[in-house]
């Protein structure tokens, strides 16, 4: 008990407005009854009165703005005769309380929308009578969950720092207690105060939840606090100022808006999501912007059934009706590429002339060092790591998409070069992916070394930037709509 004076001996400064009006005290009820879930700050423990209804007694002693009446009997008290004592309700409540459909018809359309009448709830004011409509309408919300608990600190932010009940916490506070998310909530309806800075809790939600704000009902007035579920927190100088303002406003002792702030309810919902919301923080470089019709607009066209003037040895190939054939020789591009995007489209001959690795055979050298494998690979049998799609001798294709000889095929190749020190030690593998007519058939596969009939894969250092072989292999393999594109690197600041 003490402990509770000392501490509101403390607010006298901060009521001395409130404590020198002549007016004459308020009459106020404070039910605190549980229906179900019982607070520490409402437990009477088998005491007279419990932390919160003797914190309220002597709020009301030092600020001289009401004196209260404590009861945790509503079906006694809440009656039509005993409101009409009263001109300030409290609840802190619970549940399904006792309370007659005559009684509380009464109250909602007599007593409170009456001038001087007014109604504060705190904490889980919002966790009582659930389905009754018009109670959560007036109170203005109802308790889902608290995904922030008791002993969690929160940081809040306040949108009306000039408000009565919230002129001790300025505009931003941290506080330690148990905070209610809602359903029910109306922000059309109500004149927000303060809620959750999503942007500075470790338990974020990707909404608004409101802490305090008030409505006028009538010509009534209703202030709602969601602070109050730790008992120490009915000793917090802070927070008793803060019901004192709420108190006074209530009473109409002192001005504060009450008009809905839909618009700032809902900046703030869009804050919230912003909030929840991962971001890396690095600031990237924006994407050029490039064309796709008929191929990239970043592209080098290698063919385009006009000509191989981009390739050494093209001399040798037969141009037909927008395609090349394979004679006489592999042929190699005049320019030199890294990592890269290849599309190139192939035929293996219609008419069937031998088998296995002498059916329908070429292949893609990247940097005409690594093959991806060209193969009539239709009901034609071949070891698998030499069949269309293989990284030849040393990774087969993940499935067999080939299309009958004579058909238009399609490889789209992702390759990443290898990388080497200055000593010419590897530093990284080259890497290939490969879509053989729009089907995965490689995936990221790692190459082991460069491509070689006669020994195992090995590497040897060689330039970042090297030209693309197509090989001749004796077969006459057709080509057409060939591009390629270099794989741009997308450069992004790290935050320091």
């Amino acid at each position: 008990m003490t402990r509770w004076l000392c501490v509101l001996t403390a607010l006298t400064a901060l009521v001395a407005t409130a404590s020198a009006q002549e007016k004459p005290k308020a009459r106020a009820l404070m039910l605190t009854q549980s229906v179900g879930f019982v607070h520490g700050s409402v437990n009477r423990k088998e005491q007279t009165l419990a932390p919160a209804e003797i914190a309220m007694t002597q709020l009301g002693q030092q600020t001289g703005l009401f004196e209260v009446h404590c009861t945790q009997n509503a079906e006694a008290d809440f009656t039509k005769e005993n409101l009409a004592k009263y001109q300030l309700i409290m609840f802190y409540t619970t549940g399904k309380l006792p309370i007659s459909e005559e009684n509380l018809d009464y109250f909602f359309k007599d007593w409170l929308p009456a001038k001087g009448h007014a109604f504060i709830g705190f904490h889980s004011a919002t966790d009582t009578l659930h389905d009754y409509q018009p109670y959560w309408d007036m109170v203005g919300g109802t308790f889902t969950e608290h995904p922030w608990n008791a002993g969690d600190t929160v940081t809040i932010s306040v949108h009306d720092t000039a408000h009565p009940a919230m002129k001790p916490f300025g505009e931003e506070f941290q506080f330690k207690d148990e905070i209610y998310q809602y359903k029910n909530w109306q922000p059309d309806k109500v004149h927000l105060l303060m809620s959750l800075n999503m942007a500075k809790l470790k338990t974020k939600r990707p909404y608004l939840v409101p802490v305090s704000w008030v409505k006028e009902y009538g010509e009534g007035r209703m202030f709602y606090t969601n602070l109050g579920h730790n008992e120490g927190t009915w000793t917090n100088p802070q927070f008793l100022a803060h019901v004192t303002g709420g108190v006074q406003w209530a009473l109409g002792l002192a001005e504060g808006s009450a008009k809905p702030n839909p618009e700032l309810a809902a900046k703030l919902e869009r804050k919230a999501r912003a909030d929840q919301e991962w971001k890396s923080g690095i600031e990237w470089e924006t994407p050029r912007v490039i064309g796709t019709d008929p191929v990239p607009s970043d592209a080098v066209v290698l063919f385009d059934g006009q000509d191989l003037s981009q390739w050494d040895g093209g001399d040798k190939w037969e141009i037909k009706d927008g395609y090349a054939i394979s004679k006489g020789g592999s042929i190699t591009t005049k320019d030199s590429f890294g990592d890269c995007q290849l599309h190139i489209e192939w035929a293996s001959p219609e008419k069937i002339e031998g088998s296995g690795q002498g059916c329908g055979n070429s292949g893609v050298y990247l940097m005409g060092k690594y093959e991806v494998q060209v193969l009539d690979s239709f009901e034609n049998d071949t070891y698998v790591d030499g069949q269309a799609g293989s990284i030849y001798k040393t990774k087969p294709p993940l499935v067999n998409a080939s299309r009958k000889p004579g058909e238009w095929q399609a490889y789209d190749i992702i390759f990443h070069a290898p990388k080497f020190d200055d000593a010419g030690q590897l530093q990284k593998p080259g890497f290939v992916t490969v879509l053989h007519n729009g089907v995965l058939i490689q995936d990221h596969t790692e190459l082991l070394g460069t491509t070689s009939y006669t020994a195992p894969p090995s590497y040897e250092r060689h330039s970042p930037r090297l030209p693309l072989s197509l090989q001749y292999h004796g077969n006459a393999v057709r080509f057409r709509n060939i591009w390629i594109r270099e794989i741009p690197d997308i450069v992004g600041k790290r935050p320091e």
